[in-house]
């Protein structure tokens, strides 16, 4: 495994349960392998068996009952939804989706190693073979986590 570089994608959200009249909590972790071939950087997707988000102060949704769901956009990814409060009701998933440092473990399945990437703000996307960072993705995640975290709070669908 030495030298293996990984890229893990992610979502962290709310969605509206409409039948229930309330927000739930969802993490969506997706894993591949990063490939660089003269300059170019590409990616080949990764069969997973665990997945989690974890913030400050080992804050982290394994912290809340969760169950995992059908991912038909990609079958390599784990979606799972969970409760809004923490399991000993401490810390709501609120907290979770506002920590100042996140990184995403995963257990990959052929060798079921756990590894824990910090998750790069920064990072726009790929184009052209080549990374792309920008400071304007920090301030856009901040933006959408207040958004979600107004909307949670206030229990309804803006």
């Amino acid at each position: 495994m030495k030298g293996r570089a990984f890229f893990a994608e992610g979502a962290i959200g709310f969605f509206n349960q409409t039948d229930k009249g309330s927000l739930v909590p969802f993490i969506k972790v997706a894993v591949s392998e990063r490939i660089e071939q003269a300059g170019k950087i590409s990616s080949l997707p990764l069969p997973i068996e665990k997945a989690a988000l974890y913030g400050d102060d080992d804050l982290n949704s394994g912290l809340f009952d969760g169950v995992v769901v059908a991912n038909s956009d990609n079958p390599h990814a784990i979606l799972s939804v969970h409760k809004m409060n923490s399991n000993d009701n401490k810390k709501s998933f609120i907290d979770l989706a506002t920590s100042l440092k996140m990184s995403v473990a995963f257990i990959l399945k052929e060798n079921s190693k756990e590894y824990n990437i910090p998750i790069d703000l920064l990072l726009q996307g790929v184009k052209d073979g080549k990374e792309v960072h920008s400071s304007e993705e920090v301030v856009g995640f901040a933006d959408c986590n207040l958004k979600l975290i107004d909307i949670a709070a206030g229990g309804q669908k803006k």
